[in-house]
């Protein structure tokens, strides 16, 4: 069997933060931390004038390291890549059904960063190398 025609839940966003990372702490070991992220895509209206289309996406990190780095090093405008799964959200508030959709992060690299924040990325990198021997 060909293993390309599997289904696959699979998303790849690069998009600037729309604010700051907002963590939420389950447990002493557990925790989510949620960026709201921008994607961009240059488009043309009906008479041919270009424009940007802007999409919101809300990602949630779940790995406790990755949600507390994001937290502590990303802000407003940084680029970065998320890879992960879309999942559909069901929500029931005041007798309405609610459904909207999140991006669940398995990886996030650091693309366009706040350049005082690169000492303190490799510091943690460094210390994370360390703890792991």
């Amino acid at each position: 069997m060909n293993t390309l025609s599997a289904d696959l839940n699979q998303v790849r966003l690069i998009g600037k933060l729309g604010d700051f990372p907002k963590i939420h702490y389950l447990s002493e070991h557990k925790a989510i931390c949620r960026i709201r992220l921008a994607t961009n895509e240059p488009l043309k209206d009906p008479m041919g004038n270009p424009f940007i289309h802007t999409e919101w996406h809300t990602v949630v990190i779940k790995d406790l390291q990755t949600a507390e780095l994001c937290h502590s090093t990303l802000i407003k405008g940084d680029q970065i890549e998320v890879i992960g799964k879309i999942r559909q959200i069901h929500k029931k508030q005041n007798n309405y059904s609610i459904k909207y959709f999140e991006i669940w992060a398995d990886k996030i690299n650091f693309i366009h960063i706040n350049k005082s924040k690169i000492d303190g990325i490799n510091q943690l990198n460094d210390d994370y190398g360390k703890s792991k021997h």
